[in-house]
């Protein structure tokens, strides 16, 4: 076992620093001892392989639209070697017509329903009916909130037009920048007011995002008006009682009671490019890759509103198995799941053909021990099922009390490890980058160590690769801030199984190590 222990307060507090700007866009790859940042060793692992042998790996990523045309994405995209493209034939019989670079489960849709609203929709689909009573409460206390921010939007949207009206008389012109407004010298009032508000929301922006606003965009005050837009619209469904009247799945046509009912959805992978969780987290593997020898499935299954549907996520998993992943990326979670054992039965299938799967622990600083979160692991709270599974949740940057994200699930016996998801710069559609936070983002971070272990060390099983990240990470041997409180402190041990944060070059090294006994 390979773990690195740091428990002086001394050297904690040394970690504890600010990060620059190009710090901030890679602190994920560094190295704690090196660089005292709490990131991956990307660097001493990539070392420690090169000119290593190794074979290709397909992973398959359960997501949303990704832009397989990304300048910096479109050479790791999954080719099936088995299909001929746009013939309108299952050239493979694998149940999918010119699948040549993946599977899109919910075709054109862009929002679904949440699961709290099918199961309003739809009681029959759940066995217990306490769940009918919670998902009512839910909705209930969603409605209430959404309402607010519903009517905070559309204030929100006057006040922008306004300040898009001001700009646009001062430049005669609506392609202004961010850049043109900075430079501005006026003694008009409400002007200089408009500046000073704006620029204390760069600062904003780049102190507790990490967040750089782009001062050369055009357009820059009418792309926040279109996001405001976006944002009301979506309220609107559920403030008017849509969200509970309308089945958005139902044109898929598809018979949801029957799994093997698998002739809906269609090929076109990036059918909506607003949906950018995606492409981040390609972009996360990708910039995690050590050699080109891996590829990328898109599996989309999920929207930019809603909750995926069990079913998909079965399918997924199946599809993702049955087409050669050696390990899939599922940075998603959900807090109803009435067709679970579709998916139990999917993880075990996948089991049973040596697939690891990595899991979002979820962002609502909960406990995972206390509180039921899908897809897992385990059938209740205690009753792991399979050993293919890891729970991710996410840490940040300082090494130290607050390492973890106030956002990250937690749970001694059913989150497995914690990496990197704080801040987290990688792609977006239309060949652009940014910044996204979320157990999402620390999902892929072990995903791509999985499936190095598993292109350079192809001898290990599963199982084996899961013990090898659990047990080489940087260990938590300290007090740390719970996510849920953030002025209680417990052991790292009380919040996280390995109770460590994932460390690539550890588990490589490990990794050899028990391949050359095998």
């Amino acid at each position: 076992m390979i773990i690195l222990l740091i428990t002086s307060n001394k050297l904690i507090a040394q970690f504890d620093k600010k990060l620059t700007s190009s710090e901030l866009e890679n602190w994920f790859k560094a190295d704690l001892e090196q660089d005292s940042i709490a990131g991956i060793s990307f660097k001493k692992a990539k070392e420690f392989l090169k000119n290593k042998k190794n074979e290709s790996v397909v992973i398959g990523v359960i997501e949303t639209s990704i832009d397989i045309s990304h300048k910096d994405l479109k050479d790791w995209i999954w080719k099936n070697p088995n299909e001929i493209k746009d013939n309108g034939i299952d050239d493979d019989n694998n149940g999918y017509i010119d699948d040549i670079n993946g599977w899109n489960f919910i075709g054109s849709l862009t929002t679904l329903n949440y699961e709290h609203e099918r199961i309003i929709m739809n009681p029959d689909i759940v066995k217990d009916k306490s769940l009918l009573k919670k998902a009512k409460k839910e909705y209930n206390t969603l409605l209430k909130e959404i309402t607010k921010d519903y009517k905070d939007g559309i204030k929100t949207l006057k006040f922008l037009k306004k300040r898009h009206s001001r700009f646009t008389e001062y430049f005669q012109r609506e392609d202004y920048t961010l850049n043109d407004i900075l430079k501005i010298k006026t003694s008009n009032k409400d002007l200089i007011k408009e500046i000073k508000s704006i620029e204390k929301r760069i600062e904003f922006s780049k102190r507790y995002f990490g967040k750089e606003i782009k001062q050369n965009e055009p357009y820059y005050i009418t792309n926040q008006i279109l996001s405001t837009k976006k944002y009301i619209i979506e309220d609107s469904l559920i403030v008017s009682g849509q969200s509970i009247k309308t089945d958005y799945r139902k044109s898929l046509d598809d018979d949801l009671k029957n799994l093997n009912d698998k002739q809906y959805g269609n090929n076109i992978i990036d059918t909506n490019l607003d949906e950018e969780h995606g492409t981040h987290i390609s972009g996360i593997l990708v910039a995690n890759s050590i050699s080109k020898n891996y590829s990328l499935m898109p599996l989309r299954i999920n929207g930019s509103v809603g909750d995926e549907h069990d079913k998909d996520v079965a399918l997924s998993i199946r599809y993702a198995v049955d087409n050669g992943a050696k390990v899939i990326n599922a940075s998603f979670e959900k807090y109803y799941s009435p067709y679970s054992d579709w998916v139990y039965n999917a993880i075990k299938y996948a089991e049973e053909k040596d697939v690891l799967i990595i899991i979002a622990a979820g962002n609502y600083n909960l406990n995972r021990d206390e509180t039921l979160v899908f897809p897992n692991d385990n059938k209740g709270l205690n009753s792991e099922f399979t050993g293919n599974v890891i729970v991710v949740g996410s840490s940040k940057a300082n090494y130290g009390k607050h390492i973890l994200s106030y956002f990250s699930n937690y749970g001694k016996n059913n989150v497995d490890v914690f990496a990197p998801g704080n801040k987290i710069y990688s792609m977006l559609p239309e060949n652009k980058y940014g910044f996204k936070s979320g157990t999402s983002m620390a999902v892929p971070m072990v995903t791509a160590i999985a499936a190095t272990i598993r292109s350079y060390y192809p001898n290990l099983s599963a199982k084996e690769v899961k013990k090898m990240i659990l047990n080489s990470g940087t260990k938590i041997d300290f007090e740390v801030n719970i996510p849920s409180e953030r002025n209680k402190s417990v052991n790292f041990s009380e919040l996280c199984k390995s109770s460590s944060i994932v460390n690539y070059y550890n588990a490589v090294v490990l990794a050899e190590k028990l391949s050359l006994k095998k």
